[in-house]
């Protein structure tokens, strides 16, 4: 069914690209799928996708060119807040991304430059509290890092170079241990 699907939409936006001329749009559904394709002198073949969840909820908003995803994307939770956000250049992340919990809090900023880390990156506590602040260069995490208590105490100090962590400092003795910082802790669970 999901190929048959497909099938019809694929040739659904192939008809509708061939009659673009500019400053047209035009919006195709099918099932959960909604793709909105525009097109003007400056941006050709600019496509706006919506995609849904079963229950009719908005799931993700993405751009493409060309068939690669070149400009804004959003990503929804099923219960229709914002999850995710952020840029893309030629199918590679770019620019500044933001995440957000369920409850639409702030949880995190990362940046990027051409699909690699690079920049600042901050986490959140849930109640707005900034828990680590540090940044990256060229896909590495260079210089300190900063961890901070959910009472937003600086807590912790790392350093890094390369990537490799050449220096911890715990600030409070007495504190309960904050989250343990883990060197090959995944980007996308940070």
């Amino acid at each position: 069914m999901k190929t048959i699907q497909l099938s019809i939409f694929i040739s659904l936006y192939l008809i509708s690209i061939s009659n673009l001329t500019s400053q047209e749009t035009h919006t195709i559904l099918v099932n959960t799928i909604e793709a909105t394709i525009k097109s003007d002198n400056s941006h050709p073949q600019n496509i706006i996708e919506k995609l849904y969840y079963k229950n009719g909820e908005l799931k993700e908003v993405r751009t493409s060119r060309e068939g690669v995803l070149d400009g804004a994307w959003k990503l929804y939770y099923m219960n229709g807040n914002l999850k995710k956000e952020g840029f893309f250049s030629k199918n590679k992340v770019q620019g500044t991304w933001k995440i957000y919990d369920a409850q639409q809090n702030l949880s995190r900023i990362e940046n990027y430059h051409n699909g690699i880390e690079h920049g600042v990156w901050k986490e959140y506590y849930a109640n707005g509290i900034l828990k680590t602040e540090g940044e990256f260069i060229d896909g590495k995490r260079q210089g300190t890092w900063k961890i901070y208590e959910n009472s937003g105490k600086l807590s912790q100090i790392l350093a890094f170079e390369d990537d490799l962590k050449t220096n911890e400092t715990f600030l409070n003795q007495e504190m309960t241990q904050p989250e343990k910082f883990s060197t090959t802790k995944s980007l996308s669970d940070f």
